[in-house]
C-alpha cells in the first residue's frame, strides 16, 4: 500500500473473494506522509517493488501495490527467475482484455457499451475494444474528463460506460465510482492472473496472445525535469518550436500529419492542407503520426516541471520495433 490508504481495503477484499496466500510488507503498511520506504510513491516506478521483491519466496507470482490514496495499480510478475514490472498500457489492456470477455462470456456486455482512454494512451485498448464492439472515446489525459464524457453519455442515452484507462496506471470499471479505481482493479488483476493460471497461463502469456492478435505494441514513455522559471520557458520554447517548425521526419520515419489541441488543428506536412481538430478541450499537446503505424505525443506536465515524451509503436519484430523507438528516442531528445 506505500503507506497509505490501500491498506484498508485490498487485503479483506482479496481475502473475501478467497486468495489465502497473501503476504505484505508489514513496513509500507504503516500511514506515513513522508513515504520512508521509497524515493516517491509512485507505482510506475518499479523501485517502489524494491522492498516486495527482496521478500518474495520462490513460489509467490504476483507483486501488486497502490499509490497512497489507492486510485492507481501497479503490477510486477514472476517470469522464470526474474520479475516483470508492466507499464500501464501493458496492465491497462490486460485489465480490459478480460472484464469485456467476462461480460460477454456472461452475457452482460451491453451492445451500446463505450470503452475510453485518455489519448496518449496505447492504441492497443481501442483495438481489443473494438474487437468486443465498443465505442471507443478519446479525452485529454486525466480521469476527470472521462467520467464527465461517461455521465453525460450515459444521462443523453447515447451509450452505457463500460471501462476507462490511462497510461498512467488509472483504470475503472462500470460506474461505481467518479474516478479511477486502483483497489477494484487490485481484485481484478489478481481474479485474471488466478483464472489464467488454471488454464496453464500467465499474464504475460496473454500478452503476448493479444499482441499476435493486434500486432506487437511497445509503448514508452520520457520525462524531462525542467526546474524553475527558467525550465518553464524551455519547456514552452520546446513545444512552440514543434508547433511552428516541426520536423520532416523523426528517427527516419516520414511525418504524416500533425494534431495540435492548442491551436484545434490537423495538418499535414508539404501539403499546406489544414483541417479542424478533434473536438477536445484546448490543450497543450502535439501529436506526430508517422508512418508504419507509429506515433509521438508531446506534452507538458500539468502538475509537474516536466515535458513528457509518448511513444506508441507497432509492428510484428519486437526487436525490430526496439532498434526504431530508439531511434526515436535519440531524435525527439
Amino acid at each position: 500500500p506505500l503507506h497509505g490508504t490501500g491498506i484498508r481495503c485490498v487485503p479483506p477484499l482479496l481475502r473475501k473473494r478467497g486468495f489465502r496466500q497473501l503476504k505484505q510488507i508489514e513496513a509500507q503498511c504503516v500511514p506515513d506522509s513522508n513515504f520512508s520506504t521509497v524515493r516517491s510513491p509512485n507505482p510506475e516506478d518499479a523501485r517502489v517493488f524494491e522492498m516486495a521483491r527482496a521478500a518474495a519466496a520462490p513460489e509467490d507470482e504476483l507483486i501488486l501495490t497502490n499509490d497512497p490514496d489507492a486510485d492507481r495499480l501497479g503490477v510486477m510478475l514472476r517470469h522464470n527467475t526474474e520479475w516483470r514490472h508492466l507499464n500501464g498500457n501493458q496492465t491497462g489492456a490486460l485489465l480490459l482484455d478480460y472484464w469485456l470477455s467476462r461480460l460477454q462470456a456472461l452475457k452482460k456486455l451491453p451492445e451500446d457499451g463505450v470503452f475510453m482512454l485518455s489519448n496518449v494512451s496505447s492504441p492497443l485498448g481501442t483495438k481489443i475494444a473494438g474487437f468486443h464492439g465498443l465505442r471507443v472515446i478519446e479525452t485529454l489525459t486525466g480521469f476527470k474528463w472521462m467520467r464527465a464524457e461517461a455521465t453525460k453519455i450515459e444521462e443523453e442515452g447515447r451509450g452505457t460506460f463500460v471501462f476507462a484507462m490511462e497510461e498512467s496506471l488509472g483504470f475503472l470499471a462500470g460506474n461505481h465510482t467518479g474516478d479511477k479505481d486502483g483497489v477494484w482493479a487490485a481484485l481484478a488483476f489478481a481474479e485474471m492472473t488466478a483464472s489464467l493460471k488454471a488454464r496453464g497461463l500467465t499474464p504475460l502469456d496473454r500478452l503476448r496472445q493479444l499482441h499476435q492478435q493486434f500486432g506487437f505494441h511497445l509503448d514508452d514513455l520520457e520525462n524531462r525535469t525542467l526546474p524553475g522559471i527558467d525550465g518553464r520557458r524551455r519547456i514552452e520554447a520546446i513545444m512552440q518550436g514543434f508547433r511552428h517548425h516541426p520536423p520532416a521526419t523523426i528517427g527516419g520515419s516520414r511525418l504524416l500529419r500533425i494534431t495540435d489541441l492548442l491551436e484545434k488543428l490537423v495538418t499535414t506536412p508539404g501539403s499546406g492542407e489544414t483541417l479542424p481538430g478533434p473536438d477536445l478541450p484546448v490543450s497543450d499537446v502535439l501529436i506526430f503520426q508517422l508512418e508504419d503505424d507509429a506515433r509521438v505525443i508531446v506534452r507538458p506536465s500539468g502538475t509537474e516541471p516536466k515535458i513528457k515524451y509518448y511513444f506508441n509503436l507497432c509492428g510484428t519484430n519486437e526487436a525490430l520495433l526496439q532498434e526504431r523507438l530508439d531511434r526515436l528516442k535519440k531524435d525527439m531528445l
